[in-house]
């Protein structure tokens, strides 16, 4: 049909005029066919449209899921926990005062990381007040070996990754070496009004643990996915630094 309306058009008829002379009933049937085809069309790239989207959707919640289950393995370390115990044991008989504030410290963190992990954000006083306790709880082992400086301009109002600057801090406390000659020094403070930091002094050892990579991979692929932007790394002889991006309060 579509060839003899091109050949009335070449021979100088109109389109109309060839149209008038087709039989009701193959028009009917031609825009039938016509109708189909396009409701076809339409169906089968909604379809492919809605599957590309559940496919990146699942991606996204599969790396948001791989993220919080290495989070939650790297908090229920055996390491930790089993050093945290024996410090919590010799204080229960050497200063049993602090031995309750040492309880009190470490089922708060805890608490922090099952109640925040499934987040996308909390509030950025948050996420300090649980690095300080984190911290506290290294820092009894060896008070005068590690030294914890924060900014007292961060915009405590901003909002963050949960967890995501504890697992920085744990980066540095778990891969540097620290002496009372030679303390380890970690900073976190404001980098250009939109990033916050976490930097040490480099005192490298050779681990026998796994490799941070995959914790900080996982956290640069969430950073990606909440705020749109990259974690940014700046490693000098001397000094290692990660960034990451604050969220502000709209």
């Amino acid at each position: 049909m579509l060839t003899g309306i091109t050949l009335s058009i070449v021979q100088g008829a109109s389109p109309a005029d060839f149209i008038h002379g087709i039989p009701q009933y193959e028009m009917r049937g031609f825009l039938l066919g016509s109708a189909i085809g396009l409701l076809t069309g339409s169906v089968i790239f909604f379809v492919s449209q809605l599957f590309a989207a559940i496919k990146k959707v699942q991606k996204l919640n599969e790396e948001k899921l791989q993220y919080q289950y290495q989070t939650l393995k790297n908090q229920v370390n055996p390491h930790f926990l089993f050093n945290s115990l024996n410090t919590l044991s010799s204080l229960v008989y050497t200063d049993p005062k602090l031995a309750d504030e040492f309880i009190q410290k470490l089922a708060s963190s805890y608490r922090y990381l099952l109640d925040n992990n499934p987040k996308d954000t909390v509030p950025l006083a948050d996420e300090l007040k649980f690095v300080k306790q984190y911290f506290y709880l290294h820092q009894l082992r060896g008070k005068e070996r590690f030294r914890l400086e924060i900014d007292e301009t961060l915009p405590e109002h901003s909002s963050i990754l949960p967890v995501s600057l504890q697992l920085l801090v744990e980066n540095a406390l778990k891969h540097n070496a620290a002496t009372k000659e030679s303390p380890l020094v970690i900073q976190i403070k404001l980098e250009d009004a939109h990033y916050i930091s976490v930097e040490n002094n480099k005192q490298n050892i050779q681990s026998l643990e796994d490799s941070p990579q995959t914790g900080l991979s996982n956290l640069a692929k969430r950073v990606r996915q909440v705020c749109g932007e990259d974690v940014v790394i700046q490693e000098s002889f001397e000094h290692y630094k990660v960034m990451i991006p604050l969220i502000q309060k709209k």
